[in-house]
């Protein structure tokens, strides 16, 4: 994969991330356990992608195989 490529890969999952931020908002608004639930998953998402984007994106500027 080429190293355009790995970035734009990353910015995608970082995108997908901020769409999953919207869990804060749930969980402090939740009204019953399972709107709680989902808060916390949205936002375990959120971070998850977001680690997975980041690590992408740095993978690609150190990678050897970009010569």
């Amino acid at each position: 994969m080429k190293q355009n490529d790995k970035i734009l890969s990353g910015i995608k999952k970082i995108a997908v991330a901020m769409l999953f931020g919207l869990g804060p908002v749930v969980f402090l608004s939740a009204k019953n356990q399972l709107e709680t639930i989902s808060g916390i998953i949205l936002m375990m998402l959120s971070f998850g992608f977001g680690l997975w984007g980041v690590r992408e994106i740095v993978s690609s500027f150190f990678d050897n195989s970009n010569e």
